[in-house]
């Protein structure tokens, strides 16, 4: 699945293509079935195609509204706004990695004991 971003033309384009192809693929496939069969392949086909363009239609009319353009504006600038402030973030530790901590270590842990006391807290949790 695409992360771009599409407009509702282009959906309205796919959705219309879509309806054609399987109209089409109808057309060459009904003369061969009874009466009763082709009734409900028709009946299939125009409650899954009238599902689907009300459903863009819904869309499209949320999509209009002014308060979901405020909405979804505000949302993005956050979005960015987060984003900057993680890229920002990450630049400054590796910064710092890079200049002030160029020659530290941290001490090694003892894993044995932090295991034990691990295993002491899941087997004995303090009670409140």
């Amino acid at each position: 699945m695409t992360d771009l971003p599409i407009s509702l033309g282009e959906l309205l384009h796919l959705l219309i293509q879509s309806t054609y192809h399987e109209l089409s693929q109808l057309s060459e496939l009904l003369p061969t079935r009874t009466d009763m069969e082709r009734k409900m392949q028709l009946a299939k086909f125009s409650r899954r195609t009238n599902h689907q363009f009300v459903r863009l239609l819904a869309l499209a009319n949320w999509a209009s509204s002014p308060e979901t353009s405020n909405n979804l504006s505000t949302f993005t600038a956050h979005l960015d706004m987060q984003s900057g402030i993680y890229v920002q973030t990450a630049d400054k530790l590796y910064l710092q990695e890079k200049q002030t901590l160029k020659g530290s270590e941290l001490p090694q842990f003892c894993i044995v004991s932090a295991v034990d006391i691990l295993r002491f807290v899941v087997l004995y949790p303090i009670q409140s």
